[in-house]
């Protein structure tokens, strides 16, 4: 019996210290606290935080004011949102904007909307410094901390080029894309950045550890974009070829993997690349029409898009035509092009494409002013009926302003 006793004793003994224990975090001073959340810059360790207990929650509360952040507000780092101004109409600070709930959610997001970042993907930025050439990668849902943001080695190509070309020449549409492999901050150690860049649209690449960029020259040229998929990136030129480029051997090795031509009548167009989910990859062809330019009309606006896969039969490959995405709606602009599941994102439209602006005929040396004066194309293309949705989102009436961007919420 006194040894249940003396057990006893010491259960309540350590319950008693446990207890204490818990109290003396709970009641961790104020300072101390707020020194603990600001080293914190992901939505969900804010939100882990606060959930310890009520005096941290009254803490947390006062880092999600500053970032205005508010309880209503739902992400998912799945779904694509615009960035776009803020609306208060500050230079320094761009807000995300929902497509399929038509709200703007107010972040202040340290992103000038002043200037082009190019993107996005996986929620990174990049931007090219015009002094230093060098290449930074920016991830606006850190608000500002350090570690959203690593530093590249500088863009050679674009120095050469800018020096050739003068002071008439616009750095920021010098790359017209920029894709990553994977998160830097997932494999700090183990990603690449690849560009599409110039006037001749080549292909430039960078991976982590290396000391420079490497150029791949390659004699076919005017690449149009980029994705990820199977440990390799994969580039579509304007003749509709599809090549890949394998980043683990040395040097990197570019080879064509998908031949064929793929012609549209008409000629004007923009072609896209995306990964479904049971990887088949699409092309994807923008078509564009050509009107009177003026203040209110762009040079080239959407008329719709074409779909096509791959098929290999007997050895011979033909791109055959895609009818429908089903469940699927692709997301096209200036950024990684996307695909998701509709059905998983209420108010998402199903066997659609979700369209914004991009920037390829943007001319770095000799940018016409008409390029960048026009009501801004931001729309849903129907696959069903083929017929355009125009979305109205709330931008500044400043026109000379760089195209909202899709980006996924990392937060």
């Amino acid at each position: 019996m006194k040894s249940t006793k003396a057990l006893t004793s010491s259960e309540s003994s350590s319950s008693s210290s446990s207890s204490s224990f818990d109290r003396d975090w709970a009641w961790l001073p104020q300072n101390l606290l707020f020194m603990v959340l600001n080293k914190l810059f992901l939505l969900s360790d804010m939100i882990g935080f606060a959930s310890v207990c009520s005096h941290w929650r009254s803490v947390a509360k006062c880092r999600f004011e500053e970032l205005n952040l508010r309880a209503n507000m739902h992400f998912t780092r799945k779904l694509p949102m615009l960035l776009v101004p803020s609306t208060e109409n500050n230079d320094c600070i761009r807000n995300l904007y929902s497509i399929t709930d038509t709200k703007i959610y107010d972040l202040r997001l340290p992103v000038p909307h002043t200037k082009r970042y190019c993107g996005s993907s996986r929620g990174w930025l990049i931007i090219l410094d015009n002094k230093s050439f060098e290449v930074t990668l920016v991830n606006p849902f850190y608000f500002g901390h350090m570690q959203g943001s690593i530093q590249l080695p500088p863009f050679i190509a674009a120095q050469d080029a800018s020096e050739e070309a003068g002071e008439n020449f616009h750095l920021e549409y010098f790359v017209s894309k920029a894709i990553l492999s994977t998160d830097p901050i997932a494999s700090p150690n183990d990603y690449a950045l690849m560009l599409i860049y110039g006037e001749m649209r080549m292909l430039g690449l960078w991976k982590s550890g290396d000391t420079h960029w490497t150029y791949i020259n390659w004699p076919i040229l005017i690449f149009s974009d980029l994705i990820y998929s199977n440990g390799q990136f994969l580039a579509v030129n304007n003749f509709g070829q599809i090549y890949s480029c394998d980043i683990v051997s040395k040097p990197p090795t570019f080879s064509a993997v998908y031949g064929p031509h793929l012609d549209i009548p008409g000629g004007n167009c923009r072609r896209y690349i995306v990964e479904l989910p049971d990887r088949t990859i699409v092309q994807v062809i923008r078509v564009l029409r050509t009107c009177v330019c003026n203040k209110d009309v762009p040079l080239f606006y959407t008329a719709g898009f074409v779909l096509f896969t791959l098929q290999d039969h007997n050895g011979t490959k033909n791109w055959l035509p895609v009818d429908t995405l089903r469940d699927g709606a692709l997301f096209l602009g200036d950024n990684y092009s996307m695909y998701v599941v509709a059905s998983q994102f209420p108010g998402c439209r199903p066997n659609s494409v979700y369209f914004t602006d991009d920037v390829q005929d943007a001319d770095m040396k000799l940018l016409i002013s008409h390029q960048f004066t026009c009501r801004r194309e931001i729309g849903i293309y129907h696959l069903d009926n083929y017929m355009i949705e125009r979305i109205e989102c709330p931008l500044p009436k400043e026109s000379r302003l760089p195209p909202p961007i899709w980006i996924t919420p990392t937060i």
